[in-house]
């Protein structure tokens, strides 16, 4: 096979040409995989330089500069990047739901950036990742949760490979024992809700059972996000024409170092949205705003203020006290009755709510613009739970249909 030569005859090396006019380039691939070229009319340092050109370094000179600092960034780089810098690059480059890019933030600040997060990306193995997921479901961490961490780490070392910091993803597989299917949460039937909203209507103080009563039955009638339940301002709430609007959302996770209440956009942009109230929510938000002055709102959040729903001393509500109330309620509910409730979180609500509005036959884009979803899919998947009661009634309708063609 013939060898490229210079006007001189001598063989040129791999990526070396000389032009028409005499003049010699040097192509090369940088470390972001950009092709470059340089120039010179020299071959090497020896060689004359043509009269009339100004000249630098020679060529193979230029080469061999170019070479080294190839060198010294491959060899420098995997060790200066740990997989923190990676995790940020990610989300960086990453298209996500605002609510989503702020959960990855607060998970990776919790269990991996001081852990695994501190590794350079080159020292970590497929070994290395295992042990990190052991640890976190020795620490109490579920399954679910370590899918998710995966769902960071796992395309933030897929970056380190495409730059060619490492060779393969040593995350790959890592995830395979944690993918065991998640418990569904299935909404309550209607005779549980019933069940639950009575005994509620006797638990605690007085004071205890007014807020809870009211907050739950809101909750149920609007389906909406607990982070959309805990920023409810008076703004928001239109009696004369009972609409409730929701627009943002408030969030308690670490910011900044600390744990603390922020406000937040809707999770996408169909969150924006109109809810109609239905009698009980109106009948609700009338008696809280007879009492919004005896407890009124005493705390602004990121702009917004007169919060609907508040503690005793006037603040917005911690999401996980709305949690350990309804654990609490249905503890006490299943010591005092055989029929027991299923646990009962505030996230099980909004599937309620959502599986109500189906069985009252309400019609699936008036259920998404409630719900708040960019599309149909996730009422049908998620939310709209079959029950046994409910399928014998919508059979019935094939019955009447029949009976009236006969």
């Amino acid at each position: 096979m013939s060898r490229r030569r210079d006007h001189k005859k001598r063989v040129l090396r791999s990526g070396e040409s000389q032009r028409k006019d005499g003049r010699y380039e040097y192509k090369f691939t940088d470390t972001d995989g950009i092709r470059k070229s340089v120039y010179s009319w020299r071959l090497v340092e020896t060689d004359s330089i043509p009269v009339g050109k100004s000249d630098g370094d020679a060529l193979r000179t230029q080469e061999r500069q170019i070479q080294k600092k190839l060198q010294e960034n491959l060899i420098a780089l995997p060790q200066s990047v740990c997989l923190n810098d990676l995790f940020m690059t990610h989300m960086e480059i990453s298209q996500m739901e605002n609510s989503t890019r702020e959960n990855y933030f607060y998970m990776w600040e919790r269990f991996v950036k001081n852990a695994l997060g501190k590794r350079e990306a080159i020292s970590i193995k497929k070994s290395t990742v295992k042990r990190f997921y052991a640890s976190c479901k020795k620490n109490g961490l579920a399954d679910g949760s370590i899918q998710g961490l995966h769902k960071m780490i796992h395309p933030s070392l897929q970056i380190a490979v495409e730059d060619g910091i490492i060779g393969k993803n040593p995350s790959d597989g890592c995830c395979a024992d944690y993918r065991k299917p998640a418990r569904e949460k299935e909404a309550l039937t209607l005779e549980q809700e019933r069940a639950f909203l009575e005994y509620l209507k006797k638990f605690g103080g007085m004071r205890t059972k007014q807020r809870y009563n009211l907050l739950f039955r809101v909750m149920l009638g609007t389906s909406c996000r607990i982070g959309e339940i805990i920023g409810l301002t008076w703004d928001n709430v239109d009696l004369k024409n009972r609409m409730i609007y929701i627009d943002h959302a408030i969030l308690y996770r670490k910011k900044d170092g600390k744990m603390q209440f922020y406000a937040s956009k809707t999770k996408s942009e169909s969150g924006v949205r109109s809810i109609p109230m239905t009698q009980d929510v109106y009948e609700c938000m009338r008696k809280l705003n007879e009492e919004r002055f005896l407890h009124p709102s005493v705390c602004e959040i990121d702009g917004y203020k007169n919060f609907v729903f508040t503690s005793g001393k006037g603040n917005p509500l911690y999401p996980q006290n709305i949690n350990k109330a309804l654990y609490r309620i249905v503890e006490c509910y299943n010591q005092e009755h055989e029929e027991p409730l299923p646990r009962i979180s505030s996230h099980i609500f909004r599937h309620t709510g959502c599986t109500r509005m189906a069985e009252a036959g309400v019609d699936i884009k008036t259920m998404q613009q409630v719900m708040g979803h960019s599309d149909t899919k996730m009422i049908l998947k998620v939310y709209d739970h079959i029950t046994e009661n409910r399928a014998k009634e919508q059979m019935k309708k094939l019955d009447s249909m029949r009976s009236v063609a006969v």
